[in-house]
């Protein structure tokens, strides 16, 4: 009998060994040096996937939540910012604080390019919705995070930054036109999404609005926030990245000007 439960639980181990190596990547550890706090962050997604709280009764999970969603968010936003916890750690906290509105993947770095988001200053393009509402934004920015929300001859002309720090002044805005497709709070919180890594949607319409827009612009990190897909196991951490844009040939419209801002700031 004893031999018997040996050879069983051995054969569970070789079972949760092959299915790991299955699931498994092989890029990097996933996991992380913190087993706890993996399965734990793991333990508690799979718990707010399972029970449903918020769709079926929301006054109830808002009643018990209360006292511990800011400390619980702000923790978990601390978690997903540093660079000290490894890519598993980091996509379940992304999927925990879908539960509570937040989608995306927030990072120290994009704080300092976020303090240009819907500003005026070295702006360089303006999009315009159907109704006539517009944002001003920096092509650089687009051109990197989120290319397919402009248009091909947009994308098209480049300048180096010489160029553009010596004619500047005077330049023209150029204006980007959308349909009545485009709703103009979906393409506010796109941009936001763009320029800090991450945003804040509490109305289910205006999420379904955005994963219209996430899925036309083919930023598939953010659609599977929005749909509360699970992580896969051994995806890496989005990250947010702009070096493309420091092309020594030149780049994309303002980047000269946005990024010699940005770094003075830091």
């Amino acid at each position: 009998m004893y031999h018997r439960k040996q050879r069983d639980r051995g054969c569970c181990s070789s079972r949760a060994t092959m299915l790991k190596s299955c699931c498994w990547s092989g890029k990097g550890d996933w996991e992380g040096s913190n087993v706890l706090l993996f399965y734990g962050l793991w333990g508690l997604a799979e718990f707010l996937h399972q029970c449903g709280l918020l769709q079926d009764n929301p006054q109830q999970f808002t009643r018990e939540v209360t006292n511990i969603k800011t400390q619980l968010v702000d923790k978990l936003h601390e978690i997903c910012s540093s660079t000290s916890f490894s890519p598993g750690v980091k996509w379940y906290v992304s999927y925990i604080l879908s539960y509570f509105g937040f989608y995306g993947f927030p990072n120290e770095y994009s704080k300092r390019i976020g303090i240009s988001f819907n500003k005026e200053e070295y702006a360089d393009l303006r999009l315009i919705v159907a109704n006539g509402d517009s944002v001003s934004v920096h092509g650089v920015i687009l051109a990197v995070r989120c290319p397919s929300i402009l248009p091909s001859k947009v994308l098209s002309s480049s300048k180096s930054s010489k160029q553009i720090t010596d004619n500047f002044v005077g330049e023209t805005v150029r204006e980007v036109r959308y349909s009545s497709h485009v709703d103009y709070e979906a393409l506010l919180l796109l941009l936001e999404y763009v320029y800090l890594g991450r945003l804040h949607a509490a109305e289910e319409e205006t999420v379904k609005k955005l994963k219209i827009l996430a899925k036309r612009c083919n930023l598939q990190p953010l659609l599977q926030m929005l749909c509360r897909q699970s992580p896969k196991w051994g995806t890496p951490f989005p990250s947010f990245n702009l070096t493309s844009s420091l092309d020594p040939a030149g780049s994309y419209f303002s980047y000269g000007l946005l990024l010699d801002q940005i770094l003075l700031d830091i």
